[in-house]
């Protein structure tokens, strides 16, 4: 393989200086006629493209394949003379570029009417080139997006066919605005056309935060744009914009900070929590002295009792002695009181008390009930989801 390549640029170079068969009549008005007819490519050729042609021989013979490929597709710009397209095939085939030295080479022999022995040889050199190319389908997930083979462009997605390329590795790429880079390497052998598939996943615009406690007296969780994300400290990644950052905790609170989010940045937010100043008012009435009153699972307190509470949904569990444990949800609006009223069973039936309009109502039942005592005060209107209605919350036993 390797003496028929060098005989190939031997030949080229023979292209360049010697005669191609022809008989020059007068007056030929076709470029292409022209040179088929004449007896040497560079006779074929005039002014500016002649001179290209004449670089491109003083690089070639230097070893400068590169530069002398550009003046040889400067030539045949210039002149349009198909048979110079075989001296660009040569010099690609020197700097190992054996599919475009193919892609040349079919050019040329497409182009009529052509001399025989330059057929004949065009044809020899490209059926040794051939096996040393594959070919290579690239298909992406997006359409329009551009695609590139070894750094080089080779089109827009969807590519209308396979790519003609060496054997070999390649590095296949597409791009799009708006979706991150696809990429992948493919191994292409003679004989074997490949196949790459390029998903492109939508771009995500996100930057880091981080999110510290300054002096924290209890544990604090952090929550971001009303979601719970994680215990403080906390960093994570968010989408890029504003977002409400908040620290949270037993009877615990902080302000709500706005933080920008700019892509591929870090932000940093300091919280200082304070106690939750309560809103409300809880008052249990029982008759066990050491009955056990726990709001959202913390002990408030032992007995009959009244404590100031935050506005807001509680979870209430009394525990006495001999009884069932009493548990509860209850909803306390801002400035409300409520009060929990456990009474002893008479006849072995607990009795359950609620204040309504300042009218004590009882009843024989197995159930107990929250009792507001005296808010008119309180603008609650109506039902929080998930809870009876105000003032008067049942639970069962």
């Amino acid at each position: 393989m390797r003496v028929s390549l060098r005989r190939l640029a031997s030949f080229a170079l023979a292209l360049v200086c010697c005669a191609v068969v022809a008989a020059a009549p007068p007056l030929v008005a076709e470029a292409h006629a022209q040179a088929a007819r004449s007896t040497r490519v560079r006779d074929a050729l005039q002014g500016e493209a002649r001179a290209a042609f004449d670089r491109a021989s003083v690089l070639f013979r230097a070893g400068d394949f590169n530069g002398a490929r550009v003046e040889f597709e400067q030539a045949h710009r210039l002149s349009g003379e198909p048979r110079v397209l075989y001296n660009v095939a040569v010099c690609d085939k020197e700097l190992h570029r054996y599919a475009r030295a193919v892609t040349r080479l079919k050019a040329s022999l497409a182009a009529r009417p052509l001399p025989a022995d330059y057929v004949r040889v065009a044809q020899g050199t490209l059926a040794v080139l051939e096996p040393l190319t594959s070919r290579l389908a690239v298909e992406v997930s997006e359409a329009g997006a551009q695609v590139f083979v070894d750094d080089e462009p080779v089109g827009m997605s969807p590519l209308p066919e396979p790519l003609l390329v060496d054997v070999g590795e390649h590095g296949v790429v597409a791009r799009k605005s708006g979706f991150l880079e696809g990429r992948a390497v493919v191994t292409v052998a003679s004989g074997a056309p490949a196949t790459v598939r390029l998903a492109l996943e939508p771009l995500v615009r996100r930057g880091t935060v981080e999110v510290r406690a300054e002096g924290a007296p209890g544990p604090l969780t952090v929550w971001v744009d009303g979601k719970e994300v994680g215990d403080a400290p906390w960093a994570g990644t968010l989408d890029e914009g504003t977002h409400r950052v908040q620290l949270r905790g037993p009877g615990l609170r902080s302000e709500t900070r706005t933080v920008a989010v700019e892509n591929g940045k870090a932000a940093a937010v300091v919280l200082r929590a304070v106690r939750d100043e309560p809103r409300a008012r809880l008052r249990v009435v029982m008759d066990d002295p050491r009955g056990r009153v726990f709001v959202d699972g913390e002990l408030i307190g032992s007995g009959p009792l009244e404590q100031p509470v935050s506005a807001g949904s509680h979870r209430i569990r009394v525990e006495r002695s001999g009884e069932p444990p009493f548990e509860s949800t209850v909803y306390l609006a801002e400035q409300e009181t409520r009060t929990l009223t456990l009474d002893s069973p008479k006849g072995g039936v607990p009795v359950w008390v609620y204040a309504a309009a300042g009218v004590a109502v009882t009843a024989a039942v197995v159930t107990v009930v929250l009792v507001v005592a005296n808010p008119p005060s309180t603008s609650f209107q109506g039902s929080s989801p998930g809870t009876l209605p105000p003032r008067v919350v049942l639970a069962s036993f």
